[in-house]
């Protein structure tokens, strides 16, 4: 939107007081860094996930006597705590490398305390995943760690058929022991897959949100909230089109602030913006809701009227004008009118669009010439062109 003025109805006439002019703010684009955001996610809830698998086998190490393999849990637990902890300070990088050191040491103890079948190695391969989500890595360094993910999965692996466990327990707490890890490492992919498929939903919901307040913004006139020269020129293209097609007239209307110049000189360009930002909302009140308006630039405006012939606007433009000439406005104690001229130019067949402005343009500048605050026609296949109020010409 554009600037707003703070605006009060004079007593006893109709008129406005400008009491404070706000300048227009830009559009607040929304400019969420969408891999920080998956990155944030995903580290989340792997850190409870693991947590919650470290706090199950903690207990289950002591009933099993391997206090080693307890008391390296109770550590991971406060590491993923403090991984938590940084990723909610944005300290992902760090986050992540000790989340990634930890779960492939704690791979590596589980087979060098209970042996292969104990199942701690499944934990090596999904980090894979960890390395393709991590923005933090650079091209090369994706590439290689893997590789080097595999080569240790590998040597781990001819590690434990040479190495005898360094604690023997009963087949039955092996068996129970890989068991846990397979359910523990589905239900960490499956958590993966669904949050990061949710983080990319939400990161692509926004990308989209910004675009369209990017788009708003390049099609929008930032002090008065109106289309811009390039926007309206876009959709007098659409109705020139519908035209061509056989479709009815349209009437273009260009609109300029009469003595707009002394106006800024007097008052100041603050008062001259609020001015604006007022006009240019009477003028979409007098309107229609098929109607288009425009700041063309400066105080110039070009109202679409769509469907519409030389009869009807006139009608409108006259309406606009009326309503122009009818306010007043207060600031500082110093009452101040605003009145407009208008030219029209009717777009009966298809034709270029810079023709049918210029003519809009001259018939304009014809109302300048002939008294100001009037609209002017400019008619095809006369001379000259001819006024819809009488002072004009």
């Amino acid at each position: 939107m554009g600037a707003a003025s703070r605006l009060s109805h004079s007593q006893g006439r109709k008129g406005i007081s400008i009491v404070e002019t706000v300048y227009p703010a830009s559009i607040n684009i929304k400019t969420t860094n969408l891999d920080n955001y998956r990155v944030s996610v995903v580290l989340k809830y792997t850190a409870l996930i693991t947590i919650a698998g470290h706090v199950l086998l903690i207990p289950l190490f002591t009933w099993l006597g391997v206090s080693s393999l307890a008391l390296f849990d109770t550590v991971g637990v406060a590491i993923w705590v403090f991984v938590l902890f940084l990723n909610r300070a944005e300290r992902h990088d760090v986050g992540f490398f000790l989340g990634f050191v930890e779960v492939v040491a704690s791979a590596f103890l589980g087979v060098a305390v209970l042996g292969w079948r104990s199942g701690f190695h499944y934990y090596i391969i999904p980090t894979v995943l960890f390395l393709l989500v991590f923005p933090m890595w650079q091209d090369l360094s994706r590439l290689i760690a893997p590789i080097l993910l595999c080569a240790l999965y590998i040597a781990l692996n001819l590690y434990s058929r040479t190495a005898t466990p360094m604690v023997m327990v009963d087949p039955w707490a092996l068996n129970l022991l890989n068991a846990l890890n397979i359910i523990v490492l589905f239900v960490a992919l499956s958590a993966f897959a669904h949050k990061y498929r949710v983080a990319v939903r939400i990161a692509e919901r926004e990308l989209k949100e910004a675009n369209r307040d990017l788009d708003l913004l390049a099609g929008t006139d930032p002090l008065t909230g109106l289309l811009n020269r390039r926007h309206i020129l876009e959709i007098i293209e659409i109705e020139m089109s519908r035209l061509e097609r056989g479709g009815k007239p349209l009437v273009l209307v260009m609109g300029d602030v009469d003595d707009f110049k002394s106006f800024n000189d007097e008052y100041g360009h603050e008062c001259g913006d609020s001015a604006l930002v007022y006009v240019s909302n009477l003028m979409k009140e007098s309107l229609r809701n098929k109607d288009r308006l425009a700041r063309w630039g400066g105080d110039e405006f070009l109202i679409l009227l769509p469907e519409t012939g030389p009869e009807g606007g006139g009608v409108v433009a006259e309406r606009v004008r009326e309503a122009i000439e009818s306010i007043s406005l207060s600031h500082c104690g110093r009452q101040m009118s605003v009145k407009m001229s208008f030219g029209m130019s009717v777009c009966a067949r298809p034709g270029s669009i810079k023709d049918y402005i210029n003519r809009a343009d001259q018939a304009l500048y014809a109302a300048k010439r002939k008294g100001k605050n009037s609209v002017v026609l400019w008619k095809e296949g006369l001379p000259g062109i001819w006024s819809l109020t009488s002072n004009s010409v």
